[in-house]
């Protein structure tokens, strides 16, 4: 049985060496934009991984296009992640020095004088601006040069698959789409969406013209097309794509690639020993089969994997904990916490605006789909601890699916609910146990949880669907 039906089963131990040692690997646009948000050691090192594999590295002509047209919005965006860190540590200082001089310890009889602890509080401030500002000076700059697109020229260099003959040829790609998608066939069947806003749905480059529900397919076929045309019989493909009309999900656990990707790729391509990694785990992986002098430290594969699977704003949590201690609870109107939402999703890249009822309630547009973010006000932070309370809010989201690609939830407290569940012990914790339970079967693509500070959204702990458990090794 399991001959007539390969596809089906993942990779044995003996077939996943056979693949290591012989594949052709295939990048996919948001695994090389992926370079773009990591710090320098992080990318330097997974630069120098990849040379070592430079004989056996390739792309497709569409994510070469992809990446071209996107880098420059996730430049401005990882410069404004830097520029709002640093006004963030500069408020801090203001807020923190006010309340120790509305406290008058100087008067309060405990035998503390207030003017060394804030001139050390000062001087902290001051190495942690420094040390921001430093990281603010090496950020690229749209009009500077661009040292991540030429280590990519370099590694990419003659390696690049052919581009589209003529308009013709993407439209016929274009009209396979559309019959794939009706009957769910993939990759990018959750992409339908993209055409719904008409200024956004179709671009033009080097004068072929292009729809965006299509760009997964395309990518597709034209790595379908170059693994036939030079005989390979064992593909690693390698994306930072989550959803389901890539990967075999079940109950929120991911198990490996869609059999329908690893039938196409045995049918169409002829190839045996076809599997699919995160940009992080292909590191992993490519760790083991490099020597040492181009291995990937454990502290960059930690930042690849903070940056892979969060959406949260680079500011240490314990520092955040003792901020919110000194907050004080102020009702804040629904508008101003969507509001604070949407200038948290601008400063990680994502802009949004506000969706139409009875859709999600923000909704951002980008060359990889339509992202929806349902915007939800607990009364109480006891609410984390009840199972039936979590599970009514999963279940009222249900009928919001099927408006975007992927829809995330966010979970808002109060400064002062926030406090008190620092306070409590395990706060963050609880937080992201809440945040599980509700994944649990939800279909979302992520739950934070988090409060505003200053007019942003600031998270405290994001879950993303398949977090806990990851995406399994081929079995």
């Amino acid at each position: 049985m399991r001959s007539d039906f390969a596809w089906c089963y993942g990779l044995d131990k003996a077939r996943l060496s056979e693949l290591w040692g012989r594949a052709l690997f295939v990048f996919d646009t948001n695994a090389l934009l992926h370079l773009y948000r990591v710090p320098d050691q992080a990318r330097a090192e997974t630069v120098a991984l990849l040379k070592q594999l430079s004989d056996r590295i390739w792309i497709p002509y569409h994510v070469g296009l992809e990446f071209q047209r996107n880098r420059l919005g996730v430049i401005v965006s990882q410069r404004q992640l830097v520029d709002d860190t640093l006004k963030e540590c500069q408020d801090a200082l203001a807020v923190v020095r006010g309340r120790v001089e509305k406290l008058d310890l100087d008067r309060q009889g405990i035998d503390v004088r207030s003017a060394p602890l804030l001139e050390a509080l000062e001087n902290a401030h001051s190495n942690l601006s420094d040390a921001v500002k430093k990281a603010q000076d090496k950020q690229l700059a749209l009009s500077h040069a661009d040292s991540v697109r030429d280590s990519i020229d370099e590694l990419f260099a003659g390696k690049v698959g052919p581009r589209p003959a003529d308009q013709a040829a993407v439209e016929e790609l274009q009209r396979e789409a559309d019959e794939r998608y009706s009957l769910r066939v993939p990759p990018g069947f959750n992409d339908l969406d993209k055409d719904r806003d008409p200024k956004s749905a179709r671009f033009v480059a080097d004068g072929l013209t292009y729809s965006r529900k299509c760009g997964d397919l395309i990518v597709w076929r034209q790595t379908l097309e170059h693994v036939r045309s030079i005989g390979s019989n064992s593909v690693i493909f390698i994306t930072s794509d989550k959803k389901d009309d890539w990967w075999l999900q079940v109950q929120g656990k991911t198990i490996g690639p869609h059999p329908e990707l690893v039938a196409e790729m045995r049918r169409v391509a002829g190839v045996e020993n076809f599997w699919m990694y995160s940009l992080v785990q292909f590191v992993e992986y490519a760790n083991n089969q490099v020597g040492q002098a181009a291995q990937v430290s454990t502290e960059s594969l930690d930042e690849l994997r903070d940056v892979a699977s969060s959406f949260t704003l680079n500011v240490p949590i314990k520092r955040f904990y003792r901020t919110l201690k000194d907050e004080v609870r102020l009702p804040i109107p629904h508008r101003e916490v969507s509001a604070a939402v949407q200038r948290w999703l601008a400063a990680t890249g994502r802009q949004s605006e506000q969706g139409e009822f009875p859709g999600p309630e923000l909704i951002s547009v980008d060359d990889f789909g339509v992202e929806g973010f349902e915007i939800k006000r607990l009364d109480s932070w006891l609410n984390l601890k009840r199972p039936r309370y979590l599970r009514q809010i999963a279940d009222g989201l249900s009928s919001l699916q099927g408006e975007v690609d992927q829809l995330h939830l966010i979970l808002v407290v109060s400064k002062e609910d926030a406090g008190k569940a620092v306070s409590s012990g395990g706060g963050h914790s609880l937080m992201e146990s809440a945040a599980d339970l509700i994944l649990m079967d939800s279909g979302l693509a992520s739950v934070t949880v988090g409060t505003v500070v200053g007019g942003m959204f600031r998270p405290i702990a994001t879950r993303r669907q398949g977090e806990a458990d990851g995406t399994d090794e081929p079995a």
